[in-house]
């Protein structure tokens, strides 16, 4: 008898877990989507091999993508180079040479026939200079003017890359620096600076159409040094300060 009564209350219950149970989902398959992930719902073994080809051709189509650039790199790297581009690259560093002797000798005559009529260059402490006469007031100021700090500058600049030529006309580079710079007082300083130059092909001769030098304006010997002089006037001016405040209060114990 206790098995037959307890056959009603299985059954009861089994009504009551269904009653309760959470409906199917009655969306399409959408994968993961469904919380409890019906039949409905569950992805195909079709879909899901399907979703597996697409990446792995994804893969190929983007490794085999790489290998094509790298072996174009390569033989871009490895193509002959024609006599023209030799002629200019010469032509580019004898221009690169005459404009370093030009600035260290601050004998501006050699170099001003290579400037384009249309030149521009950002000095190093970003003025701009667009004519022969701004150039070389340039020069004159920072050497000869009323308020001048350098007595000599000494610059060796060096390419980073092999000059890359546009249409055959248009020359572009850039590279770094190692600057010497000799002040008034007699501090030398070595600044490591960046440049980069477009350079332009008017018949047979390269002329400089802009030019661009630049430094670490956070981080470099000259900040440095100011940062150590304003310490020493601080311990300059504190000492100071002590020396006024014991003295004043002698004279007043004295009094």
């Amino acid at each position: 008898m206790a098995a037959a009564g307890a056959r009603p209350l299985a059954r009861r219950a089994d009504r009551l877990g269904a009653r309760n149970a959470p409906a199917p989902c009655a969306r399409r398959c959408r994968g993961n989507a469904c919380s409890i992930r019906c039949i409905r719902c569950r992805p195909s073994r079709r879909s899901l091999v399907q979703s597996a080809k697409e990446r792995v051709v994804s893969r190929l189509l983007a490794i085999a993508a790489a290998i094509f650039l790298s072996i174009s790199t390569v033989l871009a790297a490895d193509a002959p180079m024609s006599e023209e581009d030799k002629q200019d690259r010469e032509k580019l560093r004898a221009l690169l040479a005459t404009f370093t002797e030009a600035f260290n000798s601050r004998n501006l005559d050699p170099l001003l026939p290579q400037l384009h009529p249309n030149f521009t260059v950002t000095m190093v402490n970003q003025d701009v200079v667009t004519n022969p006469a701004e150039l070389k007031g340039y020069l004159d100021k920072q050497f000869n003017g009323p308020n001048a700090l350098l007595s000599d500058v000494k610059i060796k600049p060096a390419p980073d890359i092999a000059t890359v030529f546009v249409n055959g006309r248009i020359g572009v580079n850039h590279g770094h620096s190692v600057d010497t710079y000799t002040l008034k007082d007699g501090r030398v300083f070595t600044l490591n600076t960046r440049w980069s130059a477009t350079m332009i092909k008017e018949g047979e001769a390269w002329k400089v159409l802009n030019a661009h030098i630049g430094l670490n304006a956070i981080d470099n010997p000259i900040l440095d040094a100011m940062d150590k002089l304003r310490w020493i006037w601080t311990a300059a001016a504190l000492a100071a300060g002590l020396a006024i405040g014991f003295g004043t209060a002698w004279w007043l114990r004295r009094r």
